[in-house]
């Protein structure tokens, strides 16, 4: 029941992203690998992920809480999902940075069997 509402509010989340989000989704989009938006995951809705290397990426607001956000991104980084942060500004102002990120993430990415390996 909880992934019904997840998957449901993923999809109005998907059709009211704001400024900063339209602009970073702009770009990813675009020859970065396959990102899905607002992706529901472990109870939770990512801005963008990418599946293949098991990348969030979330676009922080006013809204967002800190203490909150860290306690869910470690969260899923015990299930292997490394979250990047990006404030708005940023992702209107300077999102060649986390593509710069992204781009390195790809090239030095561990696949799962691997990273359970390292990480039992």
């Amino acid at each position: 029941m909880q992934l019904i509402r997840l998957r449901r509010r993923a999809r109005k989340m998907r059709k009211t992203q704001t400024p900063a989000e339209q602009a970073l989704w702009e770009r990813l989009r675009v020859g970065h690998g396959r990102w899905y938006r607002q992706y529901p995951f472990n109870g939770y809705i990512f801005d963008f992920y990418s599946p293949s290397i098991r990348l969030a990426v979330e676009v922080d607001g006013a809204s967002h809480n800190s203490m909150n956000d860290a306690m869910r991104d470690n969260e899923n980084g015990g299930k292997g999902v490394t979250t990047y942060r990006i404030t708005n500004k940023d992702a209107i102002n300077c999102p060649g940075y986390l593509l710069l990120k992204i781009k390195k993430r790809i090239n030095t990415w561990i696949p799962r069997d691997k990273w359970l390996q390292l990480h039992p």
